[in-house]
C-alpha cells in the first residue's frame, strides 16, 4: 500500500481486508471514504503521480465492485458513471494523438462503458415495466442510455492503435494492490467489438451485429476476407448494408485497404440491383478514402 498517498492509505488497507473477508458493506464504506478524499485532494498529480486519473479510478472501480457483490447494482452503476465521467473529462478525441497515460485512460473508460452497459441491461431487466428512476442511484434511465454507452465504447475502441494491446501494456505499470475485477485488464479493440456484437445479437439487430461479426473475422484472419464470401446474407439489399457497415468499421480503425474492398463490393451489388442510395453511399465513401491517400 506504500504507493498510495497517506491520506487514503489506511482506508484502502482496511477496505481490502474487509473485501477479502467478503464484508461488502464495510469494504464499500472504506473505499467510499478513500474515494471521496482522493477526488478532493488539491493536487492529485502530486499525490498520485502522472497516472492520477487511473489510480483514482482504481478506487472508484473497487468501490463499485464491492457494491455489486453486496447486491446494490443501481448504486454501483452510479459509481461507474462517475468514474467514467472523470476519465473522459479533458481527454483528446479518438482522432488526436494521446500520451501513454491518456491512452490508458481511454481504454479504462471503454471498459467502464461496457461494464455500465452490461449492468444497465441487468437493472432494466429487473426493473418493473414503466417504472421511472427515482434518483441518480437507480441505474440507467432507459435502454437508450445503455445503447449510448455501447456505441461510445465501439467508436473509441475502433480508434485504438492496436487491436490487442491490453490496458496495462502502456504507460506506467503498477501493482494491483486493490484486487481489481478481471475485466479491467482485458480491454482491447477486438474484445470490445465482440461485446458490442453480442449486445446487438441479443437485440436481434442483425444489420448491426453481422457487420461486427464479419469485422472480427476479417481482423483476426491471416488473409483479408473477401466480401464475396459473405454468401449467407439473406438478400442483396442486406449484402449492401452489411458490406458498407463492415467497410465503415474498417475505415474507423484505419484499415483502409479492407474498407475499400467492402465499399467496392457494396457499390458493385448496389449497381447490380439498381439501389441508387447504395451507389451514392459507396461512391462517397470511396472518394473519402481516396482523398486520405
Amino acid at each position: 500500500m506504500d504507493e498510495w498517498p497517506e491520506e487514503v492509505r489506511n482506508d484502502l488497507r482496511a477496505a481490502v481486508k474487509a473485501k477479502q473477508k467478503e464484508d461488502w458493506r464495510m469494504a464499500a464504506s472504506y473505499f467510499e471514504r478513500a474515494y471521496d478524499i482522493a477526488v478532493t485532494l488539491p493536487d492529485q498529480a502530486a499525490s498520485f503521480g502522472a497516472d492520477s486519473a487511473i489510480k483514482i479510478s482504481d478506487i472508484a472501480l473497487s468501490l463499485a465492485d464491492v457494491l455489486e457483490s453486496a447486491g446494490d447494482l443501481p448504486r454501483a452503476y452510479s459509481i461507474y458513471g462517475t468514474a467514467f465521467s472523470h476519465l473522459i473529462n479533458g481527454l483528446p478525441s479518438s482522432s488526436e494523438s494521446k500520451t501513454a497515460f491518456e491512452a490508458d485512460q481511454q481504454r479504462r473508460a471503454i471498459g467502464i462503458a461496457l461494464k455500465m452497459a452490461e449492468l444497465g441491461e441487468h437493472i432494466l431487466h429487473e426493473r418493473a415495466p414503466g417504472r421511472v428512476p427515482e434518483c441518480a442511484n437507480y441505474g440507467p434511465a432507459d435502454e437508450a442510455e445503455v445503447k449510448e454507452k455501447i456505441d461510445w465504447a465501439l467508436t473509441e475502441a475502433l480508434g485504438l492503435r492496436s487491436a490487442s494491446v491490453h490496458l496495462w501494456e502502456t504507460g506506467k505499470k503498477q501493482n494491483d494492490t486493490l484486487n481489481l475485477p478481471g475485466w479491467v485488464k482485458k480491454v482491447n479493440r477486438i474484445s470490445t467489438v465482440r461485446r458490442v456484437e453480442e449486445y446487438y445479437s441479443r437485440k436481434g439487430e442483425i444489420e448491426y451485429s453481422l457487420p461486427l461479426k464479419l469485422y472480427i473475422i476479417s481482423t483476426l484472419s491471416p488473409l483479408p476476407l473477401p466480401p464475396s464470401s459473405c454468401h449467407f446474407l439473406s438478400t442483396p439489399y442486406m449484402d449492401v448494408i452489411v458490406s458498407f457497415n463492415v467497410g465503415t468499421l474498417n475505415e474507423m480503425s484505419n484499415e483502409n485497404v479492407m474498407a475499400q474492398a467492402y465499399y467496392e463490393h457494396a457499390l458493385e451489388v448496389s449497381r447490380a440491383i439498381g439501389m441508387d442510395e447504395g451507389v451514392k453511399m459507396a461512391q462517397y465513401a470511396l472518394n473519402r478514402l481516396k482523398s486520405q491517400s
